[in-house]
């Protein structure tokens, strides 16, 4: 307990953000926010803490780098996510394989195998499909899966207009629909996007190609007046090609000014295709619904690089008097690396689940489900790195000579060895049993409203004969005497099992399949208030929370890329404090404000370290976002995003986890959007008689990265033989681009 107390005053986390707020009807005992729906509904026994709920109209189609939701996710309360290309985020400390996503009830995966954002693809929620999405950050029931961190549960609308057309200038994106009498429905929804903009400001010069493209089909029919069959199939492909040419990067102090140049030859390139479908059968009645549903994901992913580079470093004259201010004064060093991979990857996963749900008159709501999953992935590593600097990487060979009888034989006492080396294949087959059980009801006390929900879950695996049990609860108390007032609590124990990239050991060149899976204890407690500003309403909500780790797998993070080592366990820590301020700040518009503060620390077991920050201990976040419109035309509008989040840990390659002292510089990032709506009845603005053919019709142009801020992704290591050390050369996100873009409907 002294050390949550210890970890709460001393860290940071990240930021919320939800849009404005509209007064309901007091007798209904919720909050609506204008493009967002809190839900404190009373007698919702669903409710929970670290969760938001938001409507498919928030997701604006104008300001986002990646056009997918999870760029909205990215500011809520404890989520952090430093690379704009990229869907992935951390959550609360965790990182990127610890949480889960739902689309329309079916789990679905995300590649492994990418590096960095430029190279990921398409994020598999496709935003012009999104109805509604709920987002945990913690705390979150039976029903959901195996994760230690969040959830997101993302559920496909059925009333889509008939056609939507979404043009830019990096990606175009078009969905048609259609719905029938009995209440059924398909869409159709394609996109295509390219990341070769964006690439074209970075500091390394080449040749790039990056095309991404999905189709995405989603439907319901109804059989009776009960039972309905829906599914939901979707395909994507992601090429990612690069022949680097030469890459020039400044960096260092005032006082001392380096430059890498770096030049190369050859050529990487990322290919993944990945399909998913699922189908699902429901029957429902006053009292009960059961359902029963099969998915299946597979996905080839490949990876194929052979680059030579050959670097010279130099100091920058930094004398403002000189004539040769900013030109290089001597050369450091010079040297090559060379990075030869031939991986793949292919999974196939297949899901059946079953699920009954009941409603009773006194004693709550009952939900049950079993789940079977056959997991098996097919591996081929093969990749080597080598570090050259001025012949460095061709040691001394001193010979030892044996003088034979007959002959004298001259041998090598030493031999040359790349900088690193793995080669490994594996096939890794895996049936997971799961079964849940979860309890929820809702009632009236002398001094509020009360709720609560409770369950356990439990999993079994064959590959090392693990089974875990993991109970969850939460309450919720809305107290009579304070009406603005809303409480809540929530705690359970949650077991990650080892996926592919947790197995691997890069000391071992093996899958080490008989890992435990990692477990976590949550621990929250929150509140939320209503207030009032200038007749508007506003809704604060706070969060306490920490978490307790037990059997980690120590990683390294490298952009997107985590490097686990499973040759040992750690445990860990993290605690931290989330708030979220919403409302109308200008009347009509959508802003929101967002501040958090964590800690996340590790210990590794065998090392005398003791406590050390994890690659995510970023320890704040600030998120900021406005809306406005001209006075006298509020069919012209600009949005505003601004973030900050602190700097996360590293150090020198080669040195124990202890040693990473060294922090990235802070997360700083501004874009805009500008733009003009032409029609828009829910906006109130009708349209002129040009534009009837049109339900929605908007133009407009995005601004990213508006302040120019260069910020830091990862670090290319480099040696200075002068001096015998380590260089980290900074290895920067995008720069500032434009975009413009139209989005219409029919």
């Amino acid at each position: 307990m002294k050390v949550f107390l210890v970890l709460l005053l001393a860290g940071s986390m990240p930021a919320a953000a939800l849009p404005t707020v509209r007064e309901l009807p007091a007798d209904t005992g919720k909050v609506r926010l204008r493009s967002v729906d809190v839900v404190g509904q009373k007698g919702n026994p669903g409710q929970q803490p670290s969760t938001v709920i938001l409507q498919g109209k928030t997701l604006r189609s104008f300001g986002s780098v990646t056009g997918s939701v999870e760029s909205l996710i990215k500011t809520l309360p404890g989520v952090v996510g430093q690379d704009e290309l990229s869907s992935q985020y951390n959550v609360r400390g965790g990182n990127y394989d610890e949480n889960l996503l739902y689309i329309n009830g079916f789990e679905v995966f995300r590649p492994i195998l990418a590096r960095s954002g430029q190279q990921e693809g398409l994020s598999a929620v496709h935003p012009d499909l999104v109805g509604s999405l709920q987002f945990q950050a913690g705390g979150f029931g039976a029903t959901y899966g195996d994760k230690l961190a969040s959830v997101l549960d993302v559920t496909y609308s059925s009333s889509l207009p008939a056609a939507k057309l979404d043009l830019g200038l990096l990606g175009q994106s078009a969905v048609v629909s259609r719905r029938d009498q009995r209440g059924g429905y398909q869409a159709l929804a394609v996109r295509n996007r390219t990341n070769t903009p964006w690439l074209g400001g970075l500091d390394t010069r080449g040749d790039f190609r990056s095309r991404m493209s999905d189709v995405q089909w989603v439907g319901a029919v109804r059989l009776t007046d009960e039972q309905s069959i829906d599914w939901i199939a979707l395909a994507g492909s992601n090429d990612y090609r690069v022949v680097p040419q030469s890459r020039e990067t400044e960096f260092g102090t005032v006082s001392e000014v380096l430059r890498l140049n770096v030049y190369f030859e050859g050529q990487e390139r990322y290919t993944y295709q990945t399909g998913f479908g699922g189908v699902r059968w429901r029957k429902t009645n006053e009292r009960r619904q059961w359902e029963l549903r099969y998915s299946r994901y597979r996905a080839d992913e490949q990876e194929r690089a052979d680059v030579v580079s050959a670097y010279r470093l130099g100091e920058l004259n930094a004398n403002l008097g000189s004539d040769q201010f900013g030109e290089i004064s001597y050369w450091r060093g010079t040297g090559g690396y060379q990075r030869y991979a031939r991986n793949r990857l292919f999974s196939d996963v297949q899901t059946l689940r079953g699920q009954w749900n009941y409603k009773t008159d006194g004693l709550g709501q009952w939900t049950v489900g079993v789940e079977g999953q056959y997991q098996r992935y097919w591996d081929a590593l093969y990749e080597w790195e080598n570090l050259d600097s001025a012949g460095y990487s061709l040691p001394h060979r001193p010979t030892g000579v044996f003088v034979g009888p007959t002959d004298t034989v001259y041998v090598p006492t030493s031999q040359m060895e790349v900088y690193s080396f793995i080669q490994d294949r594996a096939y890794t087959p895996n049936v997971k049993a799961s079964a849940y059980v979860e309890w929820a009801r809702a009632w009236d006390g002398e001094r509020g409203r009360w709720t609560a929900r409770g369950g356990v879950r439990a999993q079994a695996h064959t590959r090392n004969g693990e089974v875990r049990i993991s109970p969850r609860a939460a309450v919720s108390w809305d107290p009579a005497a304070w009406p603005s007032w809303s409480f809540r609590a929530a705690g359970g124990w949650y077991h990650q099992p080892v996926g592919l990239r947790e197995m691997r050991s890069w000391a071992q060149a093996e899958l080490l399949t008989q890992r435990e899976s990692q477990q976590a204890v949550h621990a929250i407690l929150a509140g939320q208030k209503t207030l009032w500003w200038s007749g508007r309403p506003f809704l604060w909500v706070t969060e306490l929370y920490a978490k307790s780790l037990q059997r980690l797998i120590p990683y390294d993070q490298d952009g997107l890329r985590l490097r686990y080592a499973p040759e040992s366990y750690s445990r860990g820590v993290m605690a931290g404090w989330d708030n979220r301020l919403h409302g109308e700040f200008i009347p009509g518009t959508e802003s929101w404000l967002s501040l958090s503060f964590f800690r996340a620390l590790e210990d590794l077991k065998g090392d005398d370290a003791g406590w050390i920050r994890r690659p995510t201990d970023q320890r704040y976040s600030f998120g900021l976002q406005l809306e406005d419109k001209l006075p006298k035309d509020p069919s012209v509008r600009v949005q505003a995003t601004f973030t900050l989040v602190g700097g996360f840990p590293f150090g020198a390659p080669g040195g124990d986890k202890a040693t990473q002292v060294f922090q990235t510089p802070p997360y700083r990032r501004m874009d805009l959007a500008f733009f003009k709506v032409f029609k828009d009845p829910a906006s109130g603005i009708p349209g002129k008689p040009w534009n009837r053919a049109f339900e929605k019709l908007s133009v407009g142009i995005d601004v990213f990265n508006l302040l120019e801020i260069r910020n830091t992704a990862s670090y290319f290591w480099v040696m200075d033989i002068s001096t015998a050390r380590y260089y980290a050369v900074p290895n920067y996100l995008t720069n500032r681009l434009f975009n413009l873009k139209a989005v219409a409907s029919f």
